[in-house]
């Protein structure tokens, strides 16, 4: 932000590039989290083996004015498939 004040010739590019990078670290910061959690096979087999395998809840209020969502890999997929389309 301040090299696009500083220079504002290139600020259409530097904005791009800065951009570019967020979404490089939103990107490498999911798979982190996946990575931590140990992995996409863990991750989906363990949401599977609770009592409600297929059931999650929202905190409140929302619970009140949405359904509740299913686990596993679908849900998983879409995390994955929601932060790219943010990137």
């Amino acid at each position: 932000s301040w090299f696009s004040l500083r220079f504002k010739s290139q600020a259409v590019y530097l904005e791009t590039a800065r951009e570019a990078y967020e979404a490089y670290v939103i990107y490498n910061f999911l798979y982190l989290l996946l990575a931590y959690l140990g992995g996409e096979k863990k991750i989906i087999r363990e949401s599977l083996r609770r009592n409600q395998p297929e059931k999650e809840h929202h905190l409140w209020p929302f619970n009140y004015c949405l359904p509740q969502w299913r686990t596993g890999k679908q849900f998983l997929v879409r995390c994955k498939l929601g932060t790219l389309q943010y990137v």
